[in-house]
């Protein structure tokens, strides 16, 4: 089995937030028709299609793992339980660390080398920190991660890893 891994970073790429970041969000949490509400009333919420991506990743055995720098971080793991995307992260680094620190401990953890991981974010800065570490990136739109946009990833993706494995073939969906 290939030793990628699949990064996404939290914030704008896997998860929409009215109040612009995470950490702006106010405790306590509600959840009602799958967005989260803080006591504030900001929403939170999936991008529409990111549970079809983590699916995709997750039904063919490659290892995920979430990224989010935040001085909140039990904060951030109760969003994701909320969201109910918990279960598809191998490795969570939800922490102070800088994109650099957070990729290397990833690595360290995954015994997956830096120039094998894939790592999705909506961030222009963190993309080209990471990129400096040899590690395949991918800047992803403002509506978020979607179906089409990781495909077109998939396609342009530098690294040799087995499509076939995610069921992926060019022209259809």
């Amino acid at each position: 089995m290939e030793k990628i891994i699949f990064i996404f970073e939290l914030e704008n790429t896997l998860i929409e937030c009215s109040s612009g970041k995470l950490d702006l969000l106010i405790p306590p949490f509600d959840l009602k028709d799958k967005i989260i509400f803080d006591a504030e009333n900001n929403a939170c919420r999936l991008f529409p299609e990111v549970l079809k991506v983590l699916e995709k990743v997750s039904d063919a055995n490659y290892s995920i793992a979430f990224a989010c720098s935040t001085d909140k971080s039990l904060q951030t793991k109760e969003l994701i339980r909320l969201l109910e995307i918990e279960k598809f992260a191998d490795i969570t680094e939800i922490n102070l660390m800088d994109r650099a620190e957070q990729m290397e401990s990833i690595s360290s953890k995954s015994g997956i080398p830096l120039n094998e991981m894939l790592y999705f974010d909506a961030s222009l800065k963190n993309i080209k920190n990471v990129k400096n570490q040899g590690i395949t990136t991918f800047l992803i739109p403002d509506e978020g991660l979607t179906f089409d946009t990781f495909l077109l990833a998939m396609k342009n993706a530098s690294l040799s890893f087995d499509l076939e494995r995610m069921n992926i073939t060019w022209g259809s969906r």
